[in-house]
C-alpha cells in the first residue's frame, strides 16, 4: 500500500498495516484503562514502542492483545507512580499537602478509583462483548476473575 506524501509515494510496511486497522479500538480501549488526565494517543504510542522494541507486529499471534496488555501495565505503573508521589505529598504539612491534592470526587471520576486491569475488564465485557473466557486471555487472569456479577 502506497500513500501520497509531499516528498512523494511513502510505502506502507507490514507493522504500519496492521497498527492502521487496530488503532481506533486501541485507542477506545486506552481511554477507558489510562489516566483521565493522560493522553488515549500517548498510552498507544508508548505501547506501541516498547513492543515494536521487542519485535514486529506481525510476528505476534494477536497484536490488539499484546498490545493491550502492554497498556495495562503501563497504566498500573502509572498509577502506583502517581501514588507513591500522593503518599509524599501527604508527609508535607497538612496546609502544604491540602492545596496539593484535589479532593473533590466526581461521578465521572470515579471510574479513576479503579485499578486499570479492573477498567479494562469493563471495557473488554461490556464494550467490546467479550465473554469471560475472552477476558481473561486477554488480560492474562482467571476466568473467575475476569466475571462480572
Amino acid at each position: 500500500m502506497a500513500l501520497d506524501w509531499p516528498g512523494g509515494k511513502v510505502t506502507l510496511s507490514d507493522d504500519e498495516r496492521v497498527f492502521e486497522g487496530l488503532y481506533p479500538g486501541l485507542r477506545r480501549f486506552a481511554a477507558v484503562v489510562g489516566p483521565r488526565e493522560g493522553d488515549p494517543d500517548d498510552l498507544v504510542q508508548e505501547a506501541l514502542t516498547r513492543t515494536l522494541q521487542k519485535g514486529a507486529l506481525g510476528d505476534l499471534e494477536d497484536p490488539a492483545r499484546y498490545l493491550q496488555l502492554v497498556m495495562v501495565r503501563l497504566a498500573s505503573n502509572e498509577r502506583r507512580r502517581r501514588a507513591r508521589e500522593n503518599a509524599a505529598v501527604l508527609r508535607l504539612p497538612r496546609d502544604r499537602a491540602a492545596v496539593l491534592l484535589d479532593t473533590d470526587v466526581s461521578l465521572s471520576g470515579l471510574l479513576d478509583e479503579l485499578q486499570p486491569r479492573d477498567r479494562a475488564l469493563l471495557y473488554l465485557s461490556i464494550v467490546e462483548g467479550h465473554d469471560a473466557q475472552g477476558v481473561a486471555e486477554r488480560l492474562e487472569m482467571t476466568t473467575g476473575r475476569a466475571h462480572i456479577r
